[in-house]
Parts: C-alpha cells; structure tokens; sequence
C-alpha cells in the first residue's frame, strides 16, 4: 500500500489515492513513520549471513547445513527461520539425487515413444476397432481394449454404418 501510494503521490496526491483505495489517509501517514519492526531487521541481517554461507560454499549448502554453520559461528537462528528466509530470496541447496524428475523420456533409453490414440492393436491384448458415424455426423473411431477377463461380457452394439458389409 505505502509503496503504491510513494509511485503515484506526486501525480494525484496522497489524499486522492487513499480515497480511490478506501482508506484514511492517517494510516499511510502512520505507516510510513512507524520503525522497522525486529523482525524486519533480524531477517534482513540473518539473511544477508545466510546469503554468504550459500555462496561461501559453492551454493551447494541447503537450510539444514546453513542452520548448522550458523550455529558453528555462534548466531542463533531458528531452522524453520532459515528455510523461510532461503526460500523468500531463492536460495536452494543440491540434491544428491539423480535429478529433477521430468514427465520427458531420457535421451538413448531405448524405449519406443508411446503413442496415444492409435489403433494399433497392443501386445497382451485384444483390442476392438470400430469405425462409426458420430450424432453430429463426424466420424470417428470407438476405441475398445478387452481383456481376457472380459470376454464373457457382452459388448454393446454399434450402429451400422456405410463401412459395415451386409
């Protein structure tokens, strides 16, 4: 809100722009001489420590070993006050993981792409191909996969169409 009203104050004003927002233009003026709380200004010492301790250590270090190192250097923080802090400036420790997992396929895996919607039939099972006029007069092609276990079940009739032989 204060930084809205400091962009715009000297084009309309203050008292126009706390109007238009619908607040009293006293509580602009009270925020504005109000101190930094202590909360605003441990974080943002904390944070610069934290910031160092990252970059100290090839950015490599996550909140739990930047809490520890705090800690070795004497300066008491919390571990839920790191995390906090390292995710409002982006700071990231490196998994020992294998990677982000990703929904891509890994180059040279040697697995044949998948492709959906083909009428193809698969290894394993049965499938059911039927060519059919849509209520709208599109056409389309019905998809049916059956399983062994399903073959006692009827499936349900299609409607003839021109591809059907009498």
């Amino acid at each position: 809100m204060c930084a809205f009203v400091d962009k715009h104050r000297d084009e309309h004003g203050v008292e126009p722009i706390c109007k238009a927002l619908q607040i009293a233009p006293s509580t602009y003026y009270a925020r504005r001489s109000r101190p930094e709380s202590a909360r605003a200004v441990s974080d943002r010492e904390l944070g610069e420590k934290i910031e160092c301790i990252h970059a100290g250590n090839y950015g490599v270090y996550g909140a739990r070993k930047v809490h520890k190192e705090l800690h070795r250097q004497d300066i008491p923080a919390a571990r839920c006050t790191v995390e906090r802090l390292m995710r409002q400036k982006g700071l990231r420790g490196i998994s020992r993981s294998k990677g982000p997992r990703t929904t891509r396929q890994a180059r040279g895996s040697g697995r044949a792409p998948v492709s959906g919607g083909s009428a193809q039939p698969v290894m394993g099972c049965r499938h059911h191909v039927c060519p059919h006029v849509c209520r709208l007069g599109l056409r389309g092609v019905c998809h049916r996969r059956v399983l062994p276990q399903d073959r006692s079940v009827a499936l349900p009739r299609r409607p003839r169409t021109c591809w059907d032989r009498p």
